[in-house]
C-alpha cells in the first residue's frame, strides 16, 4: 500500500465541512472529560457490543479492545483478557455491569497516544486495542471516531484493491456545473433512502444514475476511480458509524435513514477547502453511506464480501436496480435536474467557489509561501513504517504521495527513535518527508540556535510554538537562510 494511502485512511478526524470560526468569535472552551466521562462512553460501547458485531462480520468483535484517553488526566482500557502493566483495576462498585472485570485506567500521559486515534495500540502479550482521544470533544462524537476507525483497521486487509486517492486540481474544467450537479445527486439519494414506496425509489435511482454518469463523462477516468474509492473506503466506514449510532438511540432502521440523510444535507462548505477535498473526498463520506446503505436494502445475500473484493458501491447499487438505457439517460437527467432545483443550486454555488480558487493552493511553491521558514524532517529509510495521524480543515493533494495541509491543527508523526508534533501549522506531507512551516526557525531545548551549515548530531531536539521534533539517533542538520533540513543517518 502506498503511503499516502495509508495516511488517507488514518485522517478520519479531517473536518472540511465544517468552516473555522471567525476570529472575533472564537468558540467557548469545552470541558475536559473526566473519569466519570469515560466511563460512561465506553459503558455504551460494551453495552452494545453484540449488536456493533453484526454490523460488518469480523469488524468489531464482542471482546473487542478499546481505550478512551484524556491527555493529562489518563486513560480507560476495556479489555478482556489481563491487566497491561501500568493499567489499574477500577473498583467494581464504581462500574455499570457491562464493565465489570474488564475495565482499568492509568493516570496522567498514556506513551504513544498523541495521536488523534491509534489503530491497533499494543496492550501488551500480543495484544492490540483501538484508541480514540478526547480533546474537549463530545464523547459520543469519540465514540463514532473510535467505530468508524476500527472499520479503517478491518479494512486494511480485508478489502482488496484501493484506487489511488490523488486528483489533480485541474481535473474539473466547469467546477461550478461539475459541484452543482453532484449536489442534485445528494438531494437524490436523500430522497431515495426516505422513499413511500419501492416504485418511487427505483425511479429516484433512475435519475441518480442517469445524471452522475453524465457528471463523470466531463472528467478523466482517473478522478470517477477516485471518487468510487473514497465511496468505498470512506462511504463504507460511514455507513458503519451511523448504523451503530442508530443502534445506541434504538431508533432501527428509521433512525439510520434519518442519520443518513443528515449526511447528504449537511453542507459541504466550498468556501473552506480546496475543490478536489470537499468534492470527491468529502462528498464520498455521505454519498458512500447512502449508496451502501441502499445496496443492502436490495442485495440480501452476502453484498460486504462483494465491496471487499473490490465492488464499487455505486456500481453494485446500478447492478442491482439496473442500468438506464442510453435512450432515457437524457431525459431523465434533465428531468432530476429540473426537480431537484439544479438552476438554484448552481448560482449559489458559482460564488463560494470561484471565492476559493482565489485561495486555492496548486502547488508545492504556493504551499510554501504560506510562512517564512520551513523545517524539513526526512525519516529517511528508517521512517518505511511510520504511521502519521492529523486533523486539519483541509487537504490539498499535490500529487502522489504528497498532501499539503494549510493549517494542520494537529499532525503527529511518531517513530521508534523520534516524535514530530505540530499544532495550527501549514504542513506538507510526501511520502516519509514532513514540512511544516514556521514564523522563524526553530531552536534547540535549551534556547540556542543552530548556526547556518551542516551538523552531525547524536541526538536533537528542536522547539517553536506549534512544533516540537524530538530525535534519539543520529541526525544530520542542514541549516540554510529559510530551511532547516533533519535527516535520520540510516
Amino acid at each position: 500500500m502506498r503511503v499516502l494511502s495509508s495516511l488517507l485512511l488514518l485522517s478520519a478526524l479531517f473536518a472540511a465541512a465544517v468552516p473555522p470560526a471567525p476570529a472575533q468569535q472564537a468558540p467557548p472552551a469545552q470541558p475536559t472529560p473526566a473519569k466519570e466521562d469515560l466511563v460512561a462512553a465506553a459503558a455504551k460501547v460494551a453495552r452494545h457490543s453484540k449488536q456493533l458485531s453484526q454490523i460488518w462480520p469480523s469488524y468489531w468483535p464482542e471482546d473487542q479492545a478499546f481505550i478512551l484517553n484524556v491527555a493529562g488526566i489518563g486513560a480507560l482500557l476495556v479489555s478482556p483478557g489481563p491487566r497491561p502493566s501500568g493499567f489499574e483495576p477500577i473498583g467494581e462498585a464504581d462500574l455499570p455491569p457491562e464493565l465489570k472485570g474488564r475495565a482499568y485506567f492509568q493516570a496522567g500521559n498514556l506513551a504513544g497516544a498523541e495521536r488523534p486515534f491509534v489503530i491497533g495500540y499494543p496492550i501488551g502479550e500480543g495484544r492490540t486495542a483501538m484508541l480514540v482521544n478526547l480533546r474537549g470533544d463530545d464523547p459520543d462524537q469519540a465514540i463514532m471516531t473510535l467505530l468508524h476507525e476500527q472499520f479503517h483497521g478491518y479494512q486494511n486487509p480485508a478489502f482488496k484493491g484501493r484506487e489511488q486517492q490523488f486528483v489533480d486540481p485541474l481535473a474539473v474544467k466547469d467546477r461550478v456545473a461539475f459541484a452543482a450537479s453532484a449536489e442534485v445527486e445528494r438531494t437524490i439519494l436523500a430522497a431515495a433512502v426516505s422513499a413511500a414506496t419501492e416504485g418511487e425509489r427505483r425511479e429516484l435511482l433512475r435519475q441518480y444514475f442517469a445524471l452522475r454518469r453524465e457528471r463523470e463523462r466531463t472528467v478523466p477516468p482517473e478522478a470517477v476511480k477516485v471518487e468510487q474509492g473514497f465511496e468505498r473506503i470512506e462511504g463504507t466506514a460511514k455507513y458503519i458509524d451511523r448504523r451503530a449510532l442508530s443502534a445506541f438511540s434504538r431508533g432501527g432502521e428509521a433512525a439510520l435513514r434519518r442519520l443518513l440523510q443528515e449526511e447528504l444535507r449537511r453542507p459541504l462548505g466550498a468556501h473552506t477547502g480546496a475543490y478536489s477535498t470537499i468534492w470527491f473526498r468529502t462528498r464520498g463520506y455521505s454519498t458512500g453511506a447512502a449508496l451502501t446503505y441502499l445496496v443492502s436494502h436490495y442485495d440480501r445475500g452476502d453484498w460486504r464480501s462483494k465491496i471487499e473484493a473490490g465492488a464499487k458501491p455505486d456500481e453494485l447499487l446500478e447492478s442491482l436496480v439496473g442500468k438506464v438505457p442510453g435512450a432515457e439517460a437524457g431525459r431523465l437527467a434533465e428531468q432530476a435536474r429540473t426537480r431537484f432545483g439544479y438552476a438554484a443550486k448552481r448560482l449559489q454555488l458559482e460564488p463560494l467557489i470561484r471565492e476559493a480558487e482565489k485561495k486555492e493552493i496548486k502547488s508545492v511553491a504556493e504551499f510554501l509561501a504560506l510562512d517564512a521558514y520551513h523545517v524539513v524532517f526526512d525519516a529517511g529509510a528508517r521512517g518505511g513504517g511510520v504511521k502519521p495521524g492529523f486533523s486539519a480543515i483541509n487537504m490539498t493533494p499535490l500529487g502522489q504521495n504528497r498532501m499539503a495541509l494549510p493549517k494542520a491543527m494537529m499532525l503527529a508523526v511518531p517513530g521508534d527513535t523520534f516524535m514530530l508534533t505540530a499544532k495550527d501549522r501549514p504542513a506538507l506531507i510526501d511520502g516519509i518527508r514532513f514540512t511544516v512551516l514556521l514564523p522563524a526557525a526553530p531552536k534547540l531545548a535549551g534556547g540556542a540556535a543552530l548556526t547556518p551549515g551542516e551538523h552531525r548530531l547524536d541526538k536533537l531536539r528542536l522547539t517553536s510554538d506549534g512544533y516540537e521534533l524530538r530525535v534519539d539517533a543520529p541526525v544530520v542538520v542542514t541549516v540554510e537562510p529559510n530551511r532547516m533540513v533533519v535527516r535520520l543517518v540510516d
